[in-house]
């Protein structure tokens, strides 16, 4: 019973704050009744009244919790009361117990111990319904362990309830209870005429729940987009191919054209949310039967950017636009010739040609400050803007989840970019053009392979021929993996903080040289330099772990694939020289993956490829890929006696410090100092020299009388003096 009330009496409680919350976000409970809202929910989940009978709109009870005025989520409280209870009875387990749950104590007990420790190593590294299963038995919050646990005790009070005639519950619930037992007591006849009462009432489906309708809107509302969207796609081919310095000239086209492609999208914008409020929010489309309309209208269900105002919608775009062309106009001066000058694409060959320590920090530094440096007040408000997004498509805690908000770049565009890379040259010449090419969703380059039904030889040449070709494809592919991670992880960092602090440079070398043990080339400040903008996902607002993601999952398929095209000849070890091209098997799962497109949920998608009952992305097959050379590395790395790694925290070594002042700026100030000194000195000598001169020469030609009247004067003077003291 002790335990009971500590435990099961809060639950209502744990669980009704953010009830609550939903409630005030969702309108269900409006702003009018707050209090009431309140309270209502109060009386019904926990049988609490208010020890006045009357608790008006002009108090603000919940207020009192500090969780709520704090904006601290409380539902973490319900599920760790229910979930101690499954981790409890799991334990328990483990250790051997028998008997009653509640008289188990795993004090001491090394295999509870190693479970519990296991599971809490792994943190946020794995979902954490997997850590769930693990450590609780399953993967879903249960509450039979917390039932189990006090089944003595439910099964007094029900004996001790019906002894004492005691109804279980308040208010309607116990009323309920009573109309249900006196219903029992009526006679068959009074209970078929009830029942063909309630038969005969007339039911009305609600709007919202009109399934034909709300198809019919869902594909009015796509028809009417597409068209908006193709549109839109035509003025974006009109404004990137032509806002170059070639065409620059054109002052009055290049403002047209941007007026259009941006009066485009902002159109598509407006649009999407006048359908959004009536077809989206409108319908209750989680209980509708097609599974492939609640879909359709799951992956609609948030506005995304164009929930903004209108005003700030326009300034979004003219941001992210300005950033763009931030980037896409950065001109760095060779550092030998002065009329010479390279944008990014330039300044990429002249970096991998030069093998100039010097010549490439110049380059380096000088990009950044080119571009990024050059976009940060910009990227102060896109934060802002973003947030503002989130919370209006209920965000509220604008973390991961808001990064799916940036704009991604079009589908049409990257098709764009894929053709320009694929067709390089074949372009013309006599433009440039706005454009990125997308050299990261290259697949793997498998062609120098052998089958997977055939195995290599263990010659000397052969072996390290594998070796260098997973050398080569890991620095490709593995080298790359913690850059692609900590670009969006700094951005989710960013849009938590929402500009509450401006070190924005500090923070993205703390992860650079944390994850990836790169620092800068010098000392770069902490908030007055912005080296991420040099990237162009961070100017153009394009979320990047989209390849972090790819690169993980493209070794997942290329492993399935094998296994598909060469069945059980496919040999695990040899998975690196697979090579699936021609494949009619391995080609057919893959157009039969690709056809789904976004109709079905992408773990789902992906649990059916992978022929498992597993869904989850994982580094297994990446593991596997380079096993090989995984092995060779430790060997060499051992042999050699090479340290691994890095030290962590070393950010402030590389960072200006404002208050720091370089060993050179007192000796500079100093000779200054010095030199002014000695101007001063000169002029005080030339100008004693001026003077003495000048009183000869008016010596020498001043008369007598001047002389005397002088005199007089200074006489008068002092006399006058004495007089009037």
């Amino acid at each position: 019973m002790e335990m009971a009330l500590e435990k099961i009496a809060f639950l209502p409680f744990g669980y009704l704050i953010d009830k609550y919350r939903w409630g005030v976000y969702d309108n269900s409970i409006t702003t009018e009744e707050l209090n009431a809202g309140w309270w209502n929910l109060r009386e019904s989940l926990q049988g609490v009244t208010t020890p006045e009978d009357v608790r008006g709109e002009e108090f603000f009870d919940p207020g009192a919790k500090y969780h709520v005025p704090a904006n601290v989520p409380y539902i973490r409280y319900f599920v760790s009361f229910i979930v101690q209870f499954q981790f409890h009875e799991r334990l328990c387990a483990a250790a051997g117990h028998t008997g009653p749950l509640h008289t188990c104590d795993i004090y001491g007990n090394q295999e509870a111990g190693t479970i519990l420790r296991e599971a809490l190593k792994k943190g946020f590294s794995e979902p954490w319904p997997v850590v769930l299963k693990e450590l609780g038995g399953s993967e879903n919050i249960d509450p039979q362990a917390i039932i189990k646990y006090f089944d003595p005790l439910i099964k007094f009070l029900d004996v001790a309830l019906a002894e004492a005639d005691q109804c279980i519950g308040w208010g309607e619930d116990c009323i309920k209870i009573i109309d249900d037992l006196e219903k029992t007591t009526l006679s068959p006849e009074n209970n078929t005429m009830e029942s063909s009462m309630s038969t005969e009432e007339p039911t009305t489906e609600s709007p919202s729940l009109n399934e034909t309708q709300a198809l019919e809107d869902m594909d009015a509302m796509d028809a009417e987009l597409t068209v908006l969207v193709q549109n839109a796609t035509l003025y974006d081919w009109e404004y990137y191919t032509n806002e170059s310095d070639a065409t620059a000239a054109d002052a009055v086209g290049t403002c047209e054209r941007a007026v259009l492609h941006n009066a485009a999208w902002a159109l598509v914008s407006h649009v999407f949310r006048d359908w959004y409020n009536k077809t989206i929010a409108f319908y209750e489309y989680e209980e509708f039967e097609s599974e492939d309309l609640k879909r359709r209208f799951r992956l609609q269900k948030n506005l995304g950017t164009s929930a903004l105002s209108d005003k700030d919608l326009d300034r979004y775009s003219a941001i992210v636009k300005n950033m763009t062309s931030i980037y896409n106009e950065g001109r760095v001066v060779d550092m030998n010739n002065d009329t010479v000058s390279y944008g990014i694409d330039e300044l990429e060959i002249k970096m991998a040609e030069t093998k100039d320590a010097k010549e490439l920090e110049h380059y380096w530094t000088e990009w950044r400050s080119h571009s990024g440096k050059l976009m940060i007040d910009d990227f102060e408000e896109y934060i802002t803007l973003l947030n503002t997004a989130a919370q209006a498509n209920g965000f509220h805690e604008a973390i991961g989840d808001t990064i799916a908000l940036s704009v991604s770049t079009p589908s049409h565009l990257k098709m764009i970019e894929n053709y320009l890379t694929s067709n390089a040259n074949n372009a013309t010449g006599d433009f440039d053009m706005i454009s990125h090419g997308s050299f990261f969703e290259t697949e793997l380059d498998y062609g120098n392979g052998t089958n997977g039904n055939e195995t290599n030889g263990n010659s000397t040449s052969e072996y390290k021929q594998n070796i260098n070709f997973l050398m080569k494809t890991a620095l490709a592919k593995i080298a790359f993996l913690p850059y692609a991670y900590i670009l969006d992880q700094w951005r989710w960092e960013l849009f938590e903080d929402n500009n509450k602090h401006d070190d924005y440079n500090r923070k993205w070398w703390e992860l650079r040289l944390d994850v990836q043990g790169i620092c800068p080339p010098g000392l770069r400040h902490p908030n007055e330099d912005f080296d991420a903008g040099s990237k162009y996902h961070v100017a153009d607002s394009v979320p990047y772990i989209r390849y972090f993601v790819a690169h993980i999952l493209q070794f997942q398929f290329h492993h399935r694939l094998c296994e598909i095209a060469f069945g059980d000849q496919f040999e695990e070890t040899e998975v690196f020289n697979c090579d699936i091209y021609n494949s009619i098997d391995a080609g057919t799962e893959l157009k039969k993956l690709l056809n789904r497109g976004a109709s079905v949920e992408w773990h789902e998608q992906l649990k059916d490829f992978m022929g498992g009952s597993n869904g989850s992305m994982n580094a297994i097959a990446i593991l596997n890929y380079f096993s090989p050379l995984q092995d060779y590395l430790d060997e060499f790395i051992k042999n050699n006696s090479i340290e691994v790694g890095w030290k962590e925290g070393q950010v402030d070594h590389y960072m200006i410090d404002s208050a720091y002042i370089p060993a050179t700026v007192p000796i500079v100030v100093g000779v200054v100092l010095a030199v002014m000194v000695l101007i001063v000195i000169i002029a005080y000598f030339v100008g004693q020299a001026r003077q003495k001169k000048k009183a000869k020469k008016n010596a020498a030609s001043s008369t007598p009388e001047n002389i005397e009247i002088s005199v007089q004067n200074t006489e008068t003077k002092s006399t006058g003096s004495v007089d009037s003291n």
